[in-house]
């Protein structure tokens, strides 16, 4: 089959897609991803991406280097939408051109990845009459605070499109249960966010390094103070005495890291910013660490509902977790409870009893280490969630066209 993907983000930014058009070319279909210029950092990104794909590519709407008058008239267009139309067109820049292209392939199916292709998906399945499909990997609408302009009209756009599709996808368990009370007739699958099996490092055999340091990482696309990283801060600093490396990964400002540097405040330890880091280094480099950190903050519904692919990245490197409180990392400890510990961030004194607690005891680490290594193996990885990926859209293909 066809299998057209559209995002309004870029390749690099976006690597849930880039597993779905793996998967899908991977069980032979012929794939197309239409995207948009999002940033200027996660070109050259994309361009080492391209160099190793098993899929068609096309950037649409233009970019500021190569295609300045196309990108800043697309810009404009779309600001005038949002301002006096406000149709769906105003949440994808180059709307009318990604249609045009995606009309003129001719897919079997349609794949949606962002809020801004659901208005697009709409079209396609009027025009097209083929099944169409969009991935939620957040709760979109949950994703600022519900009064806010943009949460208004990203649900306006989900009451508008989500009726009309064949199915979804969704990016956590809790996620899926909040489209599928919404809209019941749109059926939702739960994909976790997994990396493929490649990227699993050995399993764990040491207990922390050669001087009984605790080895904590985390990381993210970039680095913010809305991330949890201040609130554990605060609770390590009251665990004084126990020896701590902090390793931070991700597009960090000074000012940012200059207020996280702060808060450190004994000498036993130590905190270290690392740049962005290519999915394959990053896996290697998270491996050195015995604890990853999942420090969502559920300020708004979707942190709430979200499980990040961080979980599954600390899996497959043999990480013992660290895990907030929220719903959805709560569901997910209770599941499995031997990988790790849940962290209250409003409680700096259960954060550190925590820390000094596995420091106390290594050989329990390392338990957990290979406990979560085990999961990660077996359980979560993307050689799994994969195909589950593709048999749902060829399942949902093959039943309209035996309709027909």
């Amino acid at each position: 089959m066809k299998v057209l993907i559209v995002t309004t983000s870029q390749p690099s930014i976006n690597p849930r897609m880039r597993k779905a058009a793996d998967a899908c070319a991977a069980a032979g279909h012929h794939v197309l991803v239409l995207y948009s210029f999002c940033t200027r950092w996660a070109s050259e990104s994309d361009r080492q991406i391209f160099v190793q794909k098993r899929w068609d590519v096309e950037q649409i709407g233009g970019d500021p280097e190569l295609q300045w008058w196309t990108y800043h008239l697309t810009r404009a267009l779309r600001r005038i939408d949002e301002a006096f139309i406000g149709s769906a067109a105003s949440m994808c820049r180059a709307y009318p051109a990604f249609f045009r292209k995606g009309i003129g392939w001719k897919p079997d199916i349609v794949i949606g990845h962002n809020p801004g292709t659901l208005g697009l998906l709409s079209a396609f399945k009027a025009a097209l009459g083929v099944p169409v499909f969009f991935d939620a990997e957040d709760f979109h609408r949950g994703e600022v605070h519900r009064d806010s302009k943009h949460a208004r009209r990203i649900q306006e756009l989900e009451d508008k499109a989500i009726p009309q599709l064949t199915a979804m996808t969704a990016a956590s368990p809790l996620i899926a249960q909040e489209y599928s009370q919404l809209y019941p007739q749109a059926p939702v699958l739960n994909i976790q966010n997994t990396f493929p099996k490649a990227l699993q490092q050995k399993e764990p055999t040491t207990r922390f390094d050669a001087s009984g340091r605790l080895r904590l990482v985390w990381f993210s696309q970039v680095v913010g103070l809305d991330r949890g990283l201040e609130e554990f801060l605060k609770g390590m600093a009251i665990a004084k005495d126990v020896p701590i490396s902090l390793s931070i990964v991700g597009t960090c400002s000074d000012q940012v890291q200059a207020i996280l540097q702060g808060l450190v405040s004994s000498s036993a330890h130590k905190v270290r910013f690392y740049p962005l880091m290519p999915e394959p280094e990053l896996f290697r480099f998270i491996q050195n660490h015995d604890i990853g950190l999942a420090l969502e903050v559920p300020t708004v519904r979707n942190r709430d509902l979200c499980l990040t692919n961080k979980v599954f990245a600390y899996t497959l490197c043999g990480c013992s977790l660290l895990l907030s409180r929220t719903s959805s990392q709560v569901d997910f400890f209770k599941r499995h409870p031997q990988i790790g510990h849940l962290i209250d961030l409003e409680h700096p004194i259960e954060i550190a009893k925590v820390l000094t607690q596995v420091s106390s005891h290594p050989d329990t680490l390392l338990e957990q280490r290979r406990a979560a290594w085990t999961l990660g193996n077996d359980m979560y990885n993307w050689d799994l969630e994969g195909p589950k990926l593709v048999k749902w859209v060829e399942s949902w293909a093959s039943q309209l066209r035996n309709r027909r």
